[in-house]
C-alpha cells in the first residue's frame, strides 16, 4: 500500500481528498499546513507527496523542498487554485524545484487518482 501525506490547508477538501484516497487503498496522513507537513517528512518517508502552494507557516514551495531533499525521494504533486495565474515560467520553476505534477483546483478526483497512480508506476517501472 502506496503512502500519501496530503496538505492543504482547506479542512474540507483536504478530508475530502484524504477519504478518496483512503478509499482507494492509499495509506493517507494529512497535514493542516506545510509546517506540520515538513514536520511529518523529517519523521517519515512517504511514496507520494500532495501539497497545496499557498498555505500558512510554509508554502508548498518549503514543503516541495523538504520532500526534494529526501532519500527516497517522494513523488510530488502541487495543487493550486492559483495554477492559472501563474505565468508559464513560474510552472518551469517549481517542476525545477521537483514537483512531478501540478494540478489546478478543482480537479476531478479521478484525475488526482490517475496521477498518483502514474508516478508511483513510472517509480516502479
Amino acid at each position: 500500500m502506496a503512502s500519501v501525506l496530503l496538505t492543504d490547508d482547506e479542512n474540507i477538501l483536504r478530508e475530502a481528498i484524504a477519504q478518496s484516497l483512503t478509499r482507494s487503498g492509499y495509506a493517507v496522513s494529512e497535514a493542516a499546513n506545510g509546517g506540520a507537513a515538513i514536520r511529518m517528512l523529517s519523521e517519515r518517508s512517504f511514496d507520494v507527496v500532495v501539497t497545496d502552494l499557498h498555505m500558512p507557516e510554509a508554502d508548498g514551495i518549503a514543503v516541495i523542498r523538504m520532500a526534494q531533499s529526501l532519500l527516497p525521494r517522494p513523488a510530488i504533486i502541487l495543487i493550486s487554485g492559483r495554477v492559472a495565474e501563474l505565468a508559464a515560467t513560474d510552472l518551469l520553476q517549481l517542476f525545477g524545484l521537483g514537483a512531478d505534477a501540478v494540478l489546478a483546483k478543482p480537479f476531478a478526483k479521478r484525475d488526482l487518482l490517475d496521477c498518483i497512480a502514474d508516478l508511483i508506476a513510472e517509480r516502479e517501472g
